[in-house]
């Protein structure tokens, strides 16, 4: 079987919004994914490198920052007004 890359899907995603989430110290994924795949995606789109944090990692070692940060980008793409 063979293996599906989201660099080859992210751009179809549009007019979706997207966010991504990095750790900076992710030793997962290859230094330069978060920025290869938010380049390839399309607007709107937004991307946080977590200082500091490995993978998976943002949502408990910046738990505010996290938070606030999905919390807006829900609402500004996600929830109807009016």
């Amino acid at each position: 079987m063979a293996a599906v890359r989201a660099i080859d899907y992210v751009g179809r995603f549009a007019p979706r919004p997207l966010l991504f989430i990095y750790g900076e110290l992710d030793d997962y994924l290859p230094a330069d994914h978060p920025q290869r795949l938010f380049q390839a995606a399309r607007e709107p789109k937004e991307l946080w490198l977590a200082p500091g944090s490995g993978h998976a990692m943002a949502r408990l070692d910046h738990r505010r920052e996290y938070v606030e940060r999905v919390h807006s980008f829900f609402g500004r793409y996600l929830v109807r007004q009016g």
